[in-house]
């Protein structure tokens, strides 16, 4: 038995969970039996488990090797090998020990949807089997990358956030507050200007 979590139900995260399961259910002749749980009963849990989580807060609370943040990977050498920022959605694949049990989680940033993470995930011939390393990187342009994090192969480094990030992120808010401020102020003008209008005789 696992316990399997969403943070927010819907149609990709749906068929994310189906198709891992389905995956490893391939893979063994014991039936599995997922099991449905709240998220907050999950994180508290000890029982292995699936995380499907579309919020960063969400994800971030199981500690997991990337958090789904602007990041960027350096090797041993220092060199940076892969870097993803705000303009830059992606999803990730991680499986790693949290609280003594196994958790695989899938997230996203920049609205990835799940179920794309899960299927590039699972492309190759041999499915799960091909999978290397602790976490799967899938960036919306470009090949997934494998990365061994917890074992020291590589080191993921946050962005510090720049005035583009900020921009970028604050940009749809911006977009709205104009729209509600060019209404107000239609809606405030447009009877004004036609009560200055001549009446027909």
């Amino acid at each position: 038995m696992f316990d399997v979590a969403f943070d927010r139900l819907d149609l990709a995260a749906l068929r994310a969970a189906a198709a891992l399961t389905a995956e490893w259910q391939r893979l063994t002749r014991t039936p599995l039996v997922p099991r449905v749980q709240p998220l907050e009963m999950v994180m508290a849990g000890h029982a292995p488990a699936l995380v499907l989580a579309q919020i960063p807060d969400n994800a971030t609370a199981f500690d997991p090797p990337v958090q789904p943040v602007p990041f960027r990977v350096v090797d041993v050498n220092g060199q940076v090998v892969l870097s993803l920022g705000m303009a830059s959605p992606f999803g990730v694949l991680e499986a790693f020990e949290h609280r003594g049990r196994m958790v695989v989680l899938v997230t996203q940033q920049g609205e990835m949807p799940l179920d794309t993470v899960v299927q590039a995930a699972l492309s190759s011939p041999n499915g799960w089997y091909d999978l290397q390393g602790d976490v799967l990187i899938v960036p919306e342009q470009g090949d997934p990358a494998a990365l061994s994090v917890r074992s020291g192969g590589v080191r993921v480094e946050p962005l510090s956030p720049s005035r583009t990030m900020w921009w970028q992120r604050l940009r749809p808010l911006m977009y709205a507050l104009l729209l509600f401020a060019t209404t107000v102020f239609l809606a405030w003008a447009y009877p004004r200007v036609v009560r200055r209008q001549p009446m027909d005789t």
